[in-house]
């Protein structure tokens, strides 16, 4: 299948799908943990992008008492963007002044090599890969975005999408069949319907639950300072909440492969060259790769041995 099939394949689809109703639309399962977290984001957001370091460290620190749930948003104009000079000048440089805000590297020239014509393909390849499991479809997801963000490549083409499956560890053949199939465009069909429901309009938006049905959950919307993601996680369980002792640094390079130096910084709250030093020992031994970009560094997990 041609580049051009493989857009007018996914468009009809999702175009004869989005006219039918969500499957029990209005049943959110809840959790057997304390406490669940409905994370709204958009692939190209790049303050939903800038919240990754937030998001590691709720899941270390609190990983025994939450959650977390992701959900795309968007509609299919806003998916179908015809990039023109004017606009994908606009984004280069809103991307890069986010980038600044939040320490994470988010390289705005993409859109000026490269522009990302087709981003409901990455929504749809998001979806195709969660239907193989949460933590299979959270690591597709990420790889997805590194490519982008890190990387400044336009993984929109089916090559670059069924490379990042491969790295995810997918069943490409089961990803191919769910990416032009009714399964993942019904999955975000009920995303951007679970969004409207909650009226999220502002991205990244977090909302929390605790197990009491009766409570409404709380809304946090936009990217905000950590502690008030612990605030209302403590707020919920009325109570301090004992956080999961932060992992040695060597195994938080193993674990995640890819990682910003914001997000080191984050989670074992460093200062830049705090976190820089406590990396250098690998990096001259090896183990990682430092990338350094006009807005920040970057490291990637190159040990041959593991």
């Amino acid at each position: 299948m041609d580049k051009k099939d493989f857009y007018t394949t996914t468009i009809k689809n999702w175009e004869n799908i989005c006219e039918q109703p969500c499957i029990n639309e209005n049943t959110y399962p809840k959790s057997q943990y304390t406490i669940e977290i409905f994370h709204f984001i958009n692939p190209l957001c790049p303050e939903c992008w800038g919240l990754e370091p937030h998001i590691k460290k709720l899941q270390i620190e609190y990983s025994h008492v939450l959650k977390i749930r992701p959900f795309l948003t968007g509609n299919l104009t806003e998916l179908n963007i015809r990039p023109t000079l004017q606009n994908t000048r606009h984004l280069a440089n809103r991307w890069e002044k986010i980038s600044s805000k939040t320490g994470m590297v988010c390289k705005g020239t993409l859109w000026l090599k490269d522009p990302i014509k087709r981003p409901f393909i990455l929504s749809l390849s998001m979806k195709a890969a969660e239907l193989q499991g949460q933590k299979l479809g959270s690591r597709f997801s990420r790889i997805l975005r590194e490519k982008i963000f890190f990387e400044t490549i336009n993984v929109e083409h089916k090559s670059l999408l069924i490379e990042c499956a491969k790295e995810a560890g997918l069943d490409i053949d089961e990803f191919l069949t769910d990416l032009h199939g009714e399964a993942a465009a019904k999955a975000l069909q009920c995303d951007f319907k679970i969004a409207k429901d909650f009226d999220v309009k502002v991205l990244p938006t977090l909302i929390f639950f605790n197990q009491n049905v009766d409570e409404p959950g709380i809304k946090v919307s936009g990217y905000q300072d950590f502690h008030v993601y612990e605030k209302v996680i403590e707020d919920l369980m009325q109570q301090h909440v004992q956080k999961t002792p932060l992992p040695p640094i060597c195994y938080f390079a193993k674990k995640f492969k890819l990682f910003a130096l914001q997000e080191v910084c984050t989670v074992y709250n460093f200062s830049p060259t705090k976190a820089r030093e406590q990396l250098l020992p690998m990096v001259i031994r090896g183990i990682l790769k430092e990338h350094q970009t006009s807005l920040g560094y970057y490291y990637k997990y190159v040990h041959k041995n593991n």
